[in-house]
C-alpha cells in the first residue's frame, strides 16, 4: 500500500541497503570496483606515507605523540612526561597533558603490550589503516546513496566501473591523499577523525533508511569514537544524532497530545484516535517539517527518541569525562597553559586577542575565503608544477596564529566539489515529477525519481556542516583542514555522482561524451593536485627533510624540466646574494655555483654547495651487506702523522662514519647514522677547515660525521697525500673497501647542469 509525500510512513526504504536488491549477486561488479579502487588507492598513499621508501616503521619529530599517550594509559593515568610532547604539552597542575584525543593511542595499545620496538614508530601504519578506514566507509556510503538514487536498478559493469573510478578520485584527489605527506600528529589526527566520521554517518544514514537497534548502537559508538579523537569534525554525526533524536520527541509528544486530545472529545465526536494520530502527519498538520527533514521511522518514535537521545549524549559524556580529567573543565582546553605560549610572542598576541582563546567567530570570514577561493594554486615549470599560493588574506581585524600553506576545496577538488553543489541541490530542493511517491513500509520503490528518497540526508547535511565549524573559527589556516569538510564534500559529491552517471544513461550521445570527458580531465587533476602538493609539503616545507631528500627532488626537477622544456631557460634565479624567499620550490643560484639553494616559501636551504679549501668530492657506492666491520674510504697524510676515515654498514640499510688519527694509541671518533642504498651511487663530501681544523662528513648532504680538532698535516688538495679505500693496518678495520669511491668530477653536478641551460 503507497501513501502519498506528507502520509505517515513507517520507512523509507523497505530493504536492509547493506544487502543488495535482489540479491547479492548483483552487487558483486559494485564490490569487486570498489575493493580494487581501495586497493589501488592505498598503494599510492603507502608510496607516499613512507616517503616513497616503503619503510612504514620510519620516525620523525612529532610522530610519537600517541604512543606515549599509550604508554600512559596503560600506566594508569592520562599524564605524560613534559618532554614527549615538546611545546604541544598543556601543564595543568603538576602534570602534562595532550589536547589529541586518544583512540589513536588506544588502538597503539596491543602493539605496545608486546614490543617496545616499535614505540615512536607507528604513525604511518596507523595512517594507512585509517586511510582504507575511510575509503571502506566511503564506499559503504556510495552504495547507500545509490540505493536512494537509483533503487532496484540492476547494478551493470559500466556503473559499477564509474563508481569504483570516482571512489579513486576520493581517495586520491582530495586532503585524504596530502595527509599522508608526513608522519605527524596532526595528520593522524585529522584522517582518524575523518575516517570514524564517515563511519558514523554511514550507520546513520542507514538508521534512516531502515530503522533498527544495530544502526543506532553503531552509529553512537562510531560517533564517540570520531569526538573523542577530534572533536571538530568527530561533532557532525553526533550533532545529526541529536536532531534526530529531537525529531523523534517532537514526534512522540505531538502523537501523545493528540491521543489525549481525542480521547477529551465526546464519544459521537471522538473517532478512531488511530486516525487522529495519522492526521496530525497530514498536508495539514505540523509534521511537514519533519517530513521535510527526512524524519520518517516507523512505529515507536517515543522509543527511537530514547535510543537516539542516549547514542547522543554518549559522545558529549565521553568527551566531557576525559577533558575533565585533563584540565578540570568539560568542553574547554586551556591552550594559554601550553607550553608553546612562552616561546611564541604570535600565539600570545593571538589569545591576547580574543580574550584568551583561538576560537571566535571573527575568522569564519578569512577562513571561508581561503578555503573557498577558486585561484588557491600556483603552477610553475619545476615538477610536479604544482604548489601552493602565498598565505591566506585576512578578512577583517583579526590576529592570527599560523597561516600556513593551504589549497582550497575549489582548486585542489574541483570535480568533488561540482559533484557536492550538484548533490546540494539535489538533496535540499529535489525535482519532482507529477505523482513521485514514497513507498510505505514493506514496499518496493521504482527509483524512477530520487527526490523523495533523498530527503533521509537533509539532516546528515546539517550535521556534516556543523563539522566544519571548528576550522572555520580557529585563528588557524593549514592544507590539512580541509580534511574536516571532507564528509560534507563526500555526501553531496556521492549524491551528485549517482545522479548524474543516472542521467547520463537517457542522455543524447554527444551530451554524455562531453560530460564524461569533463568529468574525467577535472578528476585527473585533482589527483595530479594532491599528490603534488603532497610532494611539496613532504620535500620542500616539512621541517624534518635532510638535504639528500631535497638534493633527490631538485635534481629529478632539473631533468624533468630539461626533458619537457630543453631549448628553454629553466625557473632558477641566478643572483649574488640570496633574495627573500619565493613560493615553495623556488630556486637560486649564488654566483657561478658557489651554492644552489630551495626556498620553502619562508627559508633558504641548502642542495648543492661548493666546498670551501681543504674539501673532497666523491662518489661511492656500498658494498654487501653482510660486512659489518669497518671500512677505510680515505687515509689522509703520512702512518704517523695522518688520519683515517672509515664507514661501518649498520642494519636497516644504515652507515656510521668514523675518524681516527693515524697516531698511536688513538680511538676511533664515531659520527651519527646515515641512510644508505646498498648498489645506489651517493654523493660523499669530506670537508677539512684550514683556520679551524674541524672535520665535517656528508653523505647526499647530511651530515654523517663533524669533529673539532683534527691532526691533519697534508690538505685533501694534495692528490699525493689521499688514499682512497684502503689504509694501514688497524685493529677492527678492514684493509680494503669493499665498494667503489671515485672522485667527483663536478661537486655541484645539478646546479652546473642548470646553469649552462641557462
Amino acid at each position: 500500500m503507497t501513501t502519498s509525500l506528507h502520509a505517515p510512513v513507517t520507512d523509507a526504504v523497505s530493504r536492509d541497503p547493506i544487502t543488495p536488491s535482489p540479491s547479492r549477486a548483483d552487487a558483486r561488479p559494485f564490490v569487486v570496483a570498489s575493493a580494487l579502487s581501495i586497493a589501488w588507492c592505498t598503494t599510492v598513499f603507502a608510496w607516499l606515507v613512507s616517503g616513497e621508501s616503503l619503510n612504514f616503521t620510519r620516525s620523525v619529530p612529532l610522530s610519537n605523540f600517541y604512543d606515549v599517550q599509550a604508554r600512559a594509559l596503560m600506566a594508569g593515568h592520562w599524564y605524560v612526561p613534559h618532554s614527549s610532547l615538546w611545546l604541544e604539552g598543556i601543564h595543568t597542575g603538576n602534570h602534562t597533558y595532550m589536547y589529541y584525543g586518544p583512540v589513536p593511542a588506544l588502538l597503539r595499545i596491543p602493539v605496545l603490550l608486546v614490543t617496545h620496538r616499535l614505540d615512536g614508530r607507528l604513525t604511518a601504519i596507523s595512517l594507512m589503516i585509517a586511510y582504507v578506514v575511510a575509503l571502506v566507509f566511503v564506499s559503504r556510503l556510495s552504495w547507500k546513496v545509490r540505493l536512494l538514487v537509483r533503487g532496484d536498478d540492476v547494478v551493470s559493469r559500466a556503473e559499477a566501473a564509474w563508481a569504483g573510478a570516482w571512489l579513486a578520485v576520493i581517495g586520491l584527489g582530495s586532503v585524504l591523499l596530502f595527509l599522508g605527506s608526513d608522519i605527524l600528529v596532526y595528520h593522524e589526527a585529522e584522517l582518524w577523525g575523518v575516517a570514524l566520521a564517515l563511519g558514523a554517518f554511514d550507520a546513520i544514514v542507514g538508521f534512516l533508511m531502515r530503522p533498527s537497534w544495530p544502526r543506532i548502537v553503531v552509529a553512537g559508538v562510531l560517533a564517540t569514537l570520531a569526538i573523542m579523537t577530534r572533536s571538530s569534525v568527530g561533532a557532525g554525526p553526533v550533532v545529526t544524532l541529536g536532531l534526530l533524536a529531537l525529531g523523534h520527541g517532537a514526534v512522540a509528544v505531538s502523537r501523545r497530545y493528540s491521543a489525549r486530545a481525542a480521547a477529551r472529545r465526546p464519544a459521537h465526536a471522538r473517532g478512531d484516535v488511530r486516525n487522529v494520530t495519522a492526521s496530525s502527519t497530514g498536508p495539514g498538520g505540523h509534521h511537514r517539517t519533519l517530513e521535510w527533514l527526512g524524519i520518517r521511522a516507523g512505529g515507536g518514535w517515543q522509543t527511537w527518541f530514547r535510543g537516539l537521545g542516549l547514542v547522543t549524549l554518549g559522545p558529549l559524556i565521553c568527551a566531557a569525562w576525559v577533558n575533565e580529567i585533563k584540565f578540570s573543565s568539560l568542553f574547554s582546553v586551556p591552550l594559554n597553559r601550553q607550553y608553546y605560549v612562552a616561546v611564541s610572542p604570535i600565539r600570545r598576541a593571538a589569545l591576547a586577542s580574543n580574550h584568551g582563546s583561538l576560537f571566535s567567530y571573527r575568522y569564519i570570514p578569512t577562513s571561508l575565503v581561503a578555503y573557498l577561493r577558486p585561484d588557491a594554486l600556483h603552477f610553475t615549470r619545476l615538477f610536479p608544477f604544482v604548489t601552493f599560493p602565498g598565505p591566506a588574506t585576512i578578512v577583517g581585524h583579526v590576529v592570527y596564529d599560523t597561516r600556513d600553506w593551504n589549497s582550497s576545496v575549489t582548486s585542489s577538488m574541483t570535480v568533488l566539489f561540482i559533484a557536492a553543489l550538484i548533490g546540494l541541490v539535489m538533496i535540499v530542493a529535489p525535482r519532482r515529477a507529477p505523482g513521485d511517491r514514497i513507498e510505505g513500509h514493506g514496499q518496493r520503490w521504482s527509483g524512477a525519481h530520487e527526490g523523495p528518497q533523498l530527503a533521509l540526508l537533509r539532516l546528515v547535511l546539517v550535521g556534516a556542516a556543523a563539522g566544519t565549524v571548528g576550522v572555520l573559527m580557529i585563528a588557524f589556516i593549514a592544507e590539512r583542514y580541509l580534511a574536516d569538510m571532507v564528509p560534507l564534500v563526500v555526501i553531496c559529491g556521492l549524491v551528485g555522482f549517482h545522479a548524474v552517471v543516472h542521467r547520463l544513461e537517457t542522455t543524447r550521445r554527444p551530451v554524455r561524451i562531453t560530460v564524461r570527458i569533463a568529468v574525467v580531465v577535472l578528476a585527473l587533476f585533482g589527483i595530479w593536485t594532491n599528490l603534488a602538493l603532497g610532494l611539496v609539503y613532504q620535500r620542500v616545507i616539512e621541517t624534518s627533510i635532510t638535504p639528500g631528500n631535497r638534493n633527490q627532488l631538485v635534481s629529478l626537477q632539473a631533468q624533468v624540466n630539461a626533458r619537457l622544456f630543453g631549448g628553454s631557460s629553466p625557473p632558477v634565479m641566478q643572483v649574488a646574494t640570496l633574495p627573500r624567499p619565493p613560493l615553495p620550490g623556488g630556486l637560486a643560484v649564488v654566483g657561478a655555483c658557489q651554492g644552489l639553494y630551495q626556498s620553502d616559501g619562508r627559508n633558504w636551504f641548502v642542495v648543492e654547495k661548493r666546498p670551501p679549501d681543504g674539501a673532497l668530492a666523491l662518489t661511492m657506492t656500498f658494498g654487501p651487506t653482510g660486512i659489518s666491520a669497518r671500512q677505510p674510504v680515505i687515509e689522509i697524510g703520512t702512518p704517523g702523522n695522518g688520519a683515517a676515515i672509515a664507514v661501518q654498514q649498520l642494519s636497516g640499510h644504515r652507515a656510521l662514519f668514523s675518524y681516527r688519527s693515524l697516531a698511536a694509541g688513538q680511538a676511533w671518533v664515531d659520527g651519527s647514522p646515515v641512510d644508505i642504498g646498498p648498489g645506489r651511487l651517493h654523493h660523499l663530501m669530506v670537508a677539512v677547515d684550514p683556520r679551524t681544523d674541524d672535520l665535517t662528513v656528508t653523505l647526499d648532504g647530511v651530515t654523517g660525521l663533524q669533529y673539532a680538532g683534527v691532526a691533519i698535516a697534508a690538505p685533501l688538495s694534495d692528490s699525493r697525500a689521499v688514499q682512497l679505500g684502503r689504509a694501514p693496518a688497524i685493529a677492527g678495520m678492514l684493509p680494503r673497501y669493499s665498494g667503489t669511491l671515485t672522485p667527483a668530477p663536478d661537486p655541484t653536478p645539478i646546479c652546473s647542469s642548470l646553469l649552462r641551460r641557462r
